[in-house]
């Protein structure tokens, strides 16, 4: 097991902010898997899921397995097969069953770190990790729809000090071309680096906005 895997996994997807993409049913925080999914693959194209044979309980009701794996760093989550009041339902159907499986996927992409504040109820807020409610780093603005992003401050390069708004706008294919660029270059400096997840995260914003409506937000 390769701890440093796992630590930058989530350090990556722990500081990318989803809360946009939830949506609130039955006073319960849910994010969609297709989103989810979404997410993760801006950050690690790679990833890969499994789920396994499912566990019968003696009360007939079932109980869903599912794995994640991004480079050699694997997790794996289960979930009882549950109704909207999240309560185990006796004998699921197929469509019960199938529901929670993506549930139970989304429950696991929150061990590796992305959308682990929705489970603990705190409040993203950028920096290090989710706070419970105060700002680590107060001169960052949060994007609506990825890591923060000071409006201000590109942190490096040809750009620096302008916002990636303004440099980038909503043309994918630069975004793409700088984030291969410091791919290449970032290495074990620490503004490139910053740099990078800060590009990422920008395509986020602006791939979504595109999706959605057609427009950046």
């Amino acid at each position: 097991m390769n701890k440093k895997t796992y630590t930058d996994i989530w350090n990556t997807l722990s500081n990318v902010d989803v809360s946009h993409l939830t949506e609130d049913k039955n006073n319960l925080t849910y994010l969609s898997w297709a989103k989810a999914w979404g997410v993760l693959m801006e950050y690690y194209p790679e990833a890969t899921y499994m789920f396994y044979d499912n566990t019968i309980e003696a009360d007939g009701s079932v109980t869903v397995h599912c794995s994640v794996t991004i480079k050699d760093a694997c997790r794996t989550m289960w979930l009882p097969v549950m109704n909207y009041a999240n309560k185990a339902v006796p004998n699921p159907s197929s469509k019960d069953v199938s529901d929670n499986k993506m549930r139970c996927f989304v429950k696991c992409l929150a061990m590796f770190g992305l959308g682990h504040n929705i489970y603990t109820g705190t409040i993203f807020s950028g920096g290090s990790s989710p706070t419970t409610g105060t700002e680590i780093a107060p001169q960052v603005e949060p994007l609506s729809t990825g890591e923060p992003v000071s409006p201000t401050t590109i942190p490096c390069g040809a750009h620096k000090d302008k916002t990636y708004p303004e440099v980038f706008g909503d043309n994918l294919e630069q975004i793409d071309k700088a984030i291969k660029y410091y791919q290449s270059h970032a290495k074990d400096d620490a503004v490139k680096n910053q740099h990078l997840r800060f590009l990422r995260a920008y395509r986020v914003r602006v791939n979504t906005s595109i999706t959605s409506n057609g427009v950046l937000a």
